[in-house]
């Protein structure tokens, strides 16, 4: 559902990469490149795919776990060390992994409310 998501969303939005992005006003040779990392030019920025896809997958065990605080603000980091991951390998611009945050807490959130509700169903079956 994540993938669909964000496929159906960087196909309506186009948003050039920060590379593409820089490379157009010509000043690509300003941005501070990391080695060994491939430089992504594309048209397909926002949202940021993997932030949503950590935020959606944190959301849904933290709802599942609720007790659990200690896992809870893990998850919560590891998706927030992904977002900034994006932006430090110059793939993202800050809005990118802003929306795929908050898109990946409500899908997280709707696929909770989701299994709920099946399971709800299975139970007066």
């Amino acid at each position: 559902m994540v993938t669909i998501i964000a496929f159906i969303t960087k196909s309506m939005f186009k948003q050039p990469r920060p590379a593409k992005f820089f490379q157009s006003l010509n000043r690509l040779d300003e941005v501070n490149l990391i080695a060994g990392v491939d430089v992504y030019y594309g048209f397909n920025s926002f949202p940021s795919g993997h932030t949503m896809s950590a935020f959606a997958i944190s959301t849904f065990l933290m709802l599942c776990f609720p007790q659990k605080w200690g896992l809870s603000l893990l998850l919560f980091a590891l998706a927030a060390l992904t977002a900034l991951s994006r932006m430090y390998l110059g793939h993202h611009f800050l809005q990118d992994v802003y929306l795929g945050a908050l898109l990946g807490v409500l899908l997280g959130g709707a696929m909770y409310l989701g299994m709920i509700k099946y399971s709800q169903r299975q139970k007066n079956a």
